[in-house]
């Protein structure tokens, strides 16, 4: 089976950590990390 692993900040969230650890997580090297490892990277969504 497929098995995803979602991520968002709360709408109401003010952690400045959140929304950079987001930002890494979304970025074209970590997309490449994650292929390398096998995952299957997805356009985020807004």
């Amino acid at each position: 089976p497929r098995i995803f692993y979602p991520m968002a900040q709360t709408a109401d969230s003010k952690d400045k950590d959140t929304a950079a650890f987001l930002k890494c997580v979304e970025s074209a090297k970590a997309a490449a990390l994650f292929k390398e490892q096998g995952f299957t990277v997805l356009a985020p969504s807004n």
